[in-house]
């Protein structure tokens, strides 16, 4: 999954309503938009490096969200260490911590089907696994995030579709997990928070969101970071 910051214009209901799948070429096509996982249909293939490593099981949603000693920008909400680190991922000054802050069922169908069956790519009763991404500035020198986008996409090793995969919009679950959501516009404090401003993030500090999709125990799960124009960074590591 494909995740973008950009400066937020307004506060929004949806937690990853900005993360549509606008331009997907092949088999997938999308019926909606507020359930993607991704805004576009990129190939990924250019990765500068390539790692495997292996994760233990994910844990529950009952195992809670403990929140780490980060540092959040004044803009934004607490940073929140959920579930089990999986991976970290090094792209220049720039380090995103990957979680697997646990699995739940699919409140409802996703809106994004497959274009030769029509079915759901996501049934009600699925089991999603969701990732939280922990990202800091390990530079000498501040981070506009606005300036310089960091895009995390999330595919499984046997992704057939060009697109990112699609995920459940449900607040309750990001909730339960201590996610701030799919987007940087949840990140963001909006009581102090002017969507006017810059959103730097200094040297040492950190921020989070995360996304979901269809769990698949046992797979390999390819992780690939790119910081604006810098070629991106990918990584894999078997979840489950």
């Amino acid at each position: 999954m494909a995740l973008h910051f950009r400066k937020p214009v307004a506060r929004r209901s949806s937690v990853i309503g900005a993360l549509a799948l606008v331009a997907v070429t092949g088999p997938l096509a999308a019926c909606g938009s507020d359930d993607s996982g991704s805004d576009d249909g990129e190939d990924t293939s250019t990765a500068e490096t390539t790692e495997s490593e292996t994760a233990d099981a994910s844990p529950s949603a009952e195992e809670g969200a403990a929140s780490g000693d980060f540092k959040a920008p004044a803009w934004a909400k607490p940073t929140y260490e959920t579930g089990k680190k999986l991976i970290t991922i090094q792209a220049g000054d720039i380090s995103v911590d990957v979680y697997d802050a646990g699995t739940a069922k699919a409140p409802k169908d996703g809106n994004v089907v497959d274009n030769k069956t029509k079915k759901p790519l996501i049934v009600k009763g699925d089991d999603l696994l969701f990732l939280n991404y922990v990202i800091t500035n390990n530079g000498s020198s501040p981070v506009d995030l606005e300036e310089d986008d960091v895009e995390v996409d999330a595919k499984w090793d046997d992704w057939a579709y060009l697109g990112g995969m699609p995920g459940i919009t449900d607040n309750e679950l990001y909730t339960k997990f201590k996610i701030n959501g799919g987007d940087e516009s949840d990140m963001a404090d909006f009581t102090k928070y002017d969507p006017d401003q810059p959103m730097p993030l200094a040297p040492g500090e950190t921020v989070s969101y995360g996304t979901n999709f269809k769990n698949q125990p046992g797979h390999q799960l390819t992780l690939e970071v790119e910081v604006g124009d810098a070629e991106p960074v990918e990584k894999s590591v078997k979840v489950g």
